[in-house]
């Protein structure tokens, strides 16, 4: 299990004068590789897989709710796409903040809310924070590649994302940004139907149908919900 505390992420805070008297704290929890059973670990090892668990407890960083620090997924060898990512929300509610970058510009940001059972794809190219906007505890499940390390920098030089999403549930353009596009709410596609499953653990069973995460210049169609 690993902690993130909030001395490990105050440059991507909104509220500067918060923090100037806030007491460090856990903002979350990660459970990187969890299984029910060995012979699930194997398998997601096999195929190049890991399932994580992460739980964001309620509260706010002043005038934001507690979110995650942020990152980014590096290209997929070979390509020029990055490597993409599958959340379901087990408890709670969230909200996924996502933006595109292409040449150190910022030229699309997403909004994407989520509650109980809802599965989100992070399409490649977009880097994602996410956000507990309930009063109880988020807890999220995650399928990833284990094929390569996040990428924090851009977050932690640009004091958080393009966008910040505050307890009084509006938004607000980071001026660290320039020339920000506005922000897009969308939908979320009933990816539990795309995949057939209600709890998308059980897609160890299967573990090709994952193929997209390794190999996803292969399943474009998975990602165009984020298009306009």
């Amino acid at each position: 299990m690993e902690k993130r505390m909030l001395n490990d992420m105050p440059e991507v805070v909104y509220d500067k004068d918060w923090l100037i008297n806030a007491e460090n704290k856990v903002l979350y929890e990660m459970y990187r590789g969890n299984y029910e059973c060995k012979n699930d670990e194997k398998i997601a090892h096999q195929h190049n897989l890991r399932y994580d668990v992460t739980i964001i407890p309620p509260g706010n960083l002043g005038k934001e709710f507690v979110k995650t620090k942020g990152h980014y997924h590096p290209l997929v060898k070979g390509t020029f796409i990055t490597y993409p990512e599958m959340y379901q929300v087990l408890e709670g509610n969230a909200v996924f903040i996502i933006q595109k970058t292409l040449l150190n510009s910022v030229i699309d940001i997403v909004m994407l809310k989520a509650t109980k059972g809802d599965i989100i794809l992070i399409p490649p190219n977009y880097g994602h924070v996410t956000i507990n906007s309930g009063k109880i505890p988020l807890k999220m499940a995650n399928w990833v590649s284990s094929s390569f390390n996040s990428i924090y920098l851009d977050y932690e030089e640009n004091g958080g994302a393009a966008y910040f999403y505050l307890t009084d549930k509006s938004v607000i353009k980071n001026k660290k940004y320039q020339a920000l596009p506005n922000i897009r709410e969308k939908i979320i596609p009933d990816f539990r139907k795309v995949f057939g499953v209600d709890d998308m653990y059980e897609l160890i069973r299967d573990p090709k149908i994952l193929g997209f995460l390794n190999s996803p210049q292969l399943h474009p169609e998975l990602f165009r919900f984020v298009e306009n």
